[in-house]
C-alpha cells in the first residue's frame, strides 16, 4: 500500500506572518479602514442634510423620526399650529416630550425660523 503524502497548508499563523502575505494584508486593512472612516462621515453629513424641520413637516415625516409615534407627531403638529417652535428645545412643551427626547431628536430635526406675522 502506497502511501500519499499530503501538501503542508498554512494555518491563519503563518498566513498572516509571511512575509509575502503581511504588507499586503496591511495596505488592504488600511484601505478598509479609510472606506470605513469615509462612510462614517458620509452618513453623518446625509443625516445633517436629510434633518427634519419639526415647524414644517408632515405627520409622516415626524413619526420617521426616533421616539416619535403617531400620537407625538400629532400632537407636534397642534402644537405648532398654536405657537410655532422657535428652538429644538421648545419641543419640550409638548406632552410626552422631555430633555431626553430632544437629546435622541437633536442630530434629526433642525427648527425653521417662525413666519413673520402679517401686519392687521
Amino acid at each position: 500500500m502506497k502511501v500519499q503524502k499530503q501538501k503542508p497548508t498554512q494555518n491563519d499563523t503563518t498566513r498572516f506572518t509571511n512575509p509575502i502575505h503581511g504588507p499586503r494584508l496591511r495596505r488592504v486593512g488600511g484601505i478598509l479602514a479609510a472606506l470605513v472612516v469615509a462612510g462614517m462621515l458620509a452618513s453623518v453629513t446625509d443625516a445633517r442634510a436629510a434633518a427634519v424641520d419639526v415647524n414644517t413637516a408632515s405627520a409622516a415625516e415626524l413619526e420617521a423620526l426616533p421616539g416619535i409615534g403617531a400620537a407625538k407627531a400629532a400632537a407636534i403638529v397642534e402644537e405648532r399650529q398654536v405657537r410655532p417652535f422657535a428652538s429644538i428645545e421648545d419641543l419640550e412643551r409638548v406632552r410626552g416630550v422631555g430633555p431626553a427626547l430632544v437629546a435622541e431628536l437633536r442630530p434629526h430635526i433642525t427648527v425653521s425660523p417662525a413666519p413673520a406675522s402679517k401686519p392687521r
